[in-house]
Formats: C-alpha cells, structure tokens, sequence
C-alpha cells in the first residue's frame, strides 16, 4: 500500500547514480515486510537482484564471509565464487559488477561495518539500489540520505490485520468487536504481535480470548517481550505466519 509507495519515491528510481536508503523502525513493526514486497516488485528491472535476510543472526552463526559469498554469488549466478576476505572484492567480480545495474536488500543489519563489508555504493553499476533494514539508528550514518521510519498501524489498519488473522476475513464477527478492540489496543499497532495473538485466538472461544487479554500471559508479557520472543520459541506454525 501506501508504505510501497513511500520507499519507491525515496528510492528515485530514475535517477542514474546508485543509492542506498533505510528502512528504520522497531522490532515486529513490518520493515522486512516492507523490503521483501518493493523487492518483489521491482527485482525483474535489474540485472542482479539479492535478498539477503536476517544479516544480525547470520552473520552470528556463519560469520560475515558466508554472507558476503552468498551475495555476490547470487548477484553474478556464479555458485564457486572465491571471496574471502571482509575488505574489498576480488578484481574480476568487481570489474563485472561494475556494469550491472543490482538490487539488494540487506535485512536487519545491526552493524555499519556490516555494510562496509557487504555493499559499498562504488562497487555496482548506475541505478544500483540497496535498501537496507534495521532496528537501529546508528547503522544508517551519512550515506543515508532517504531513511524511511516505520510507523506503528493506526487503529483501522490494526483492527484489518488482525481480522485477517484470527477471523481469516477482514471484518471481526459481531460477538467480538469488543474484544478485537481491545487485542488491538494492546497491541500497539504493531503487525508482529497482531499477527500472533491472531493466530493463538483463531478459532477460540470468548472465555479463551477474556482470559489471554486478563490473564497472566498477556499481562506479564508486556508487547515488547512478546518482540523479544526470539524467532525460535514460536511453533512451526507460529513460524510460518512471520515468513
């Protein structure tokens, strides 16, 4: 919708130098969301595209090389690309790339090395774009001129998604106009965690609603620890409705 929208025009897509701009906002308020559907729709107009996802946590379990490879492996099509070294790239992969126009997304980087290492503007040809995801400001120094803050949804917009979630429809059944609103009020606009309790109410009776919404395991969980809630504690299920 309207936030496609708003990254397309920061990322002027018509001018020829290469850009890098960033999408900036909490954690579970939609950023990768976001990249992954500009991305979708944009990626058939270059010669090189790359979604690199989950940067913090890759990088952390296979080092930063590993990603680097992958990167640059995808980008060229080339699946034995030697690189290993964090600084610079080999002369022929930068002699290449040079004349490619690329996308990439690097998401959830927690890091400005990490950008130094992965994407540095005078590597890729004219029209190149990279966006970049993070939670934290710091990362998105000077070269960032266009940064695009995630806001959290408005209550129309909450109200939606979660319908969408526990309801699998966009209006909420009459009974539980009531409690929707109040699922959304706690939520704070943010998708993550309407997406959650929708799926953890979907099909459930009202007592089971009352009881989360009072209960200890909502009000001990303020929002931010359902956040916090690493990737790995929810269920296969749970799982699938962040992909």
């Amino acid at each position: 919708g309207k936030r496609i929208v708003h990254v397309e025009s920061l990322l002027q897509l018509e001018a020829a130098d290469v850009r890098i701009i960033g999408i900036w906002g909490i954690g579970g308020i939609g950023k990768t969301t976001i990249a992954q559907e500009v991305y979708n729709k944009l990626c058939f107009e270059y010669e090189g595209c790359c979604f690199l996802a989950n940067i913090r946590e890759e990088s952390g379990r296979h080092g930063i090389i590993s990603l680097k490879k992958n990167l640059f492996s995808t980008l060229l099509g080339e699946e034995y690309l030697k690189i290993d070294t964090p600084n610079g790239l080999p002369q022929y992969v930068e002699r290449r790339l040079h004349r490619m126009k690329v996308l990439i997304i690097l998401d959830d980087v927690n890091d400005s090395e990490q950008l130094e290492t992965l994407a540095r503007t005078d590597w890729f040809g004219p029209g190149s774009r990279i966006i970049v995801t993070t939670r934290d400001r710091q990362v998105l120094a000077n070269e960032f001129a266009n940064i695009y803050e995630v806001e959290p949804l408005n209550f129309d917009e909450s109200l939606w998604l979660f319908n969408l979630n526990v309801f699998k429809q966009k209006h909420p059944e009459i009974e539980y106009y009531e409690l929707s609103k109040k699922v959304v009020d706690y939520a704070k606009g943010i998708p993550f965690v309407l997406k959650l309790l929708g799926h953890r109410l979907h099909g459930k009776e009202k007592e089971i609603w009352e009881s989360q919404l009072e209960g200890q395991n909502v009000q001990t969980k303020k929002v931010h620890d359902i956040i916090k809630l690493s990737y790995n504690d929810l269920d296969q299920d749970e799982k699938k409705i962040l992909m």
